[in-house]
């Protein structure tokens, strides 16, 4: 008789301590179905009725069923009807009774212990495997380390996986704007540039002409070059050739036409 025993070796995620259930692959009717969940607690095999209807299985085949089975919440389901199907995971076929209930549920299928005894399987939650004997050699059939994806309704048993999923995606610092590169590249072009190249961006000066107003001054305006240049000379006019107004701004500007000029 063989023996069936679990080493580190067996270990599907090593040593980091884990909350998941057990998973498994396989196929019903040529068809594959994912979240297979092995649960010695269980003392039937559960298939939910969307997965009936996925396979196209008519209710039809299903056999009367008056069981009950109850909850965790100590509330009762009623079971919709049995049938036996086959099925296979990787090398290993075998059959099962399931229970149809029509409830939501985070697997597609639940093998309990009627298929567990049935077939000297021995599960492990912990190494998320399981083992079995077929001609006197021991075999094993590794859990789903994949069940669940983003995209369905969420489950509390999915989040131990896709966190695990998430934990080894890299996160790439988000990309600069192009805008933003152009500036550089051309701050940096213009710090390259040699003094030979700059002289020919410099221009020459042109020499700007001051013109002299075409007009003639207004009497008694005497401009800023002339007043520097002859001093107060240019004010030593005689007081009748002065226009009022002017003669009174002059006055006011501190200018004493009583005072001879030397």
């Amino acid at each position: 008789m063989s023996t069936i025993t679990f080493t580190d070796e067996d270990l599907l995620l090593g040593s980091k301590p884990h909350n998941r259930l057990l998973f498994v692959a396989g196929y019903v009717r040529e068809q594959k179905v994912n979240r297979i969940l092995i649960n010695g607690g269980s003392a039937v095999n559960i298939l939910p009725l969307r997965i009936l209807k996925e396979l196209e299985i008519p209710i039809d085949e299903l056999s009367n069923s008056r069981l009950m089975i109850q909850c965790f919440n100590q509330g009762g389901q009623r079971v919709v009807g049995i049938i036996r199907m086959q099925l296979t995971m990787q090398d290993m076929v075998s059959s099962a009774l399931f229970h149809v209930i029509d409830a939501k549920t985070s697997y597609n299928m639940l093998l309990g212990r009627p298929w567990l005894h049935e077939n000297a399987v021995v599960p492990s939650t912990w190494h998320q495997c399981f083992k079995y004997c077929r001609n006197g050699i021991v075999k094993k059939m590794l859990g789903d380390n994949k069940p669940f994806i983003e995209a369905e309704p969420p489950f509390a048993d999915a989040k131990y996986y896709i966190e695990d999923a998430n934990k080894g995606k890299k996160i790439l610092p988000p990309e600069e704007p192009k805008s933003c590169n152009n500036q550089n590249t051309r701050k940096n072009d213009s710090s390259t540039l040699e003094p030979e190249s700059l002289k020919s961006l410099i221009l020459p000066l042109t020499q700007i002409n001051m013109k002299q107003p075409s007009n003639p001054p207004l009497k008694g305006f005497v401009p800023s070059t002339q007043e520097e240049e002859g001093g107060h000379e240019a004010l030593a006019i005689d007081e009748k050739g002065f226009d009022p107004k002017a003669f009174k701004l002059l006055i006011k500007a501190g200018y004493d036409p009583k005072k001879t000029q030397p």
